[in-house]
């Protein structure tokens, strides 16, 4: 009897742990592409919205190949000191596996090891963070990120100051946090109720 109950629960929580697979994508931007700088006060793309901590109709911009600041069609916060967030246009949970940075030159000025932390809100209130360096102001560098996972959002703040982590973004690296298959639930309701039967069984 034992035996038996034993095989119920592993194949139960062999059964929960069968997960639906969940479709990575990564945010590129290529839909903005102009010959012309291209302002948004927020921006969707697949699936997912960005909007800034200021209202403004140009809150975030789109640097073209007519501008100095150009170094591939990417997104950045058009004030500093304002927050960007991130989430799901469904209000599903996600995860943030990667970002591609680069510092921007305002009025000539870049400190080399600005520093920008990401945060991010877990699902039940709990909270991610994590620090990157952005080192070099026109070029691109990956940044992948620990941990980031089961998000309701995230968010990241540029500096107050022009010299102070003024960046763009690019290549966002997400994918919806699995949930699993209805019918994995409903086989582990019935592994779970026929532990209860023997359970029953077993004290008559």
């Amino acid at each position: 009897m034992k035996k038996s109950i034993v095989a119920i629960v592993f194949a139960s929580l062999s059964l929960f742990t069968t997960l639906v697979s969940a479709e990575t994508v990564t945010i590129d931007f290529e839909s903005l592409t102009s010959p012309d700088l291209v302002y948004k006060s927020t921006y969707t793309e697949d699936g997912y919205r960005f909007i800034s901590s200021k209202s403004d109709p140009e809150a975030f911009l789109s640097w073209q190949t007519g501008s100095p600041y150009y170094s591939g069609t990417a997104f950045a916060n058009n004030f500093m000191g304002e927050t960007t967030t991130l989430s799901k246009l469904d209000g599903e949970l996600f995860n943030f596996n990667s970002i591609d940075l680069a510092g921007v030159y305002l009025n000539d000025f870049f400190i080399p090891g600005s520093i920008l932390k990401f945060n991010g809100l877990q699902v039940g209130g709990s909270t991610v963070s994590q620090d990157v360096k952005i080192n070099n102001p026109g070029v691109f560098t990956t940044f992948k990120l620990e941990g980031f996972s089961n998000l309701v959002s995230v968010s990241w703040t540029q500096g107050s100051t022009a010299m102070q982590n003024a960046h763009q973004f690019d290549n966002l690296v997400l994918s919806a946090a699995p949930v699993p298959e209805p019918s994995t639930w409903v086989l582990m309701a019935v592994g779970l109720m026929g532990m209860i039967s023997l359970r029953r069984r077993k004290i008559i």
